[in-house]
């Protein structure tokens, strides 16, 4: 999906897994390795993690006005309950020496659904790279 949306603004771009082994976790040498292969001038990497379960609770109370009921009720506000928040990390990285260019690190309010928000995460991450000009594109003929 994030090289269509790289290829899509007129950049260059091919998956990975066209020059990793799908089978093993790659490591550094492995990576490496495939980045001299494939003659990129970036990498770009992405994970999920930080997974944590927060929790809301009534932040808009209001009183009841109802004088049987045993204790105060409180009506309105957001509900409460137990929601899960992820990191999403996605770096480029300078193919010469794998150094760190650029990380973009949003946060997903439900991770267990971003296969459905895997596009709009690629092209704001996209939009992102060529806003500041990490991202060539190429200008095709008419």
């Amino acid at each position: 999906m994030m090289v269509g949306q790289i290829l899509a603004a007129g950049g260059q771009a091919v998956p990975g897994y066209r020059f990793i082994p799908q089978d093993v976790v790659p490591d550094d040498g492995t990576i490496a390795a495939a980045v001299a292969r494939s003659g990129a001038d970036g990498v770009l990497i992405s994970r999920m993690a930080g997974l944590e379960t927060r929790s809301n609770a009534l932040q808009n109370p209001y009183p009841s006005l109802d004088v049987n009921a045993p204790v105060p009720a409180i009506y309105g506000g957001p509900g409460g309950g137990a929601y899960q928040v992820a990191t999403i990390y996605t770096t480029l990285f300078a193919a010469n020496g794998m150094n760190p260019i650029f990380t973009y690190d949003p946060k997903t309010f439900n991770p267990g659904d971003f296969e459905s928000q895997a596009p709009m995460y690629a092209t704001l991450l996209v939009s992102t790279m060529q806003s500041n000009g990490l991202l060539q594109t190429m200008m095709l003929p008419k």
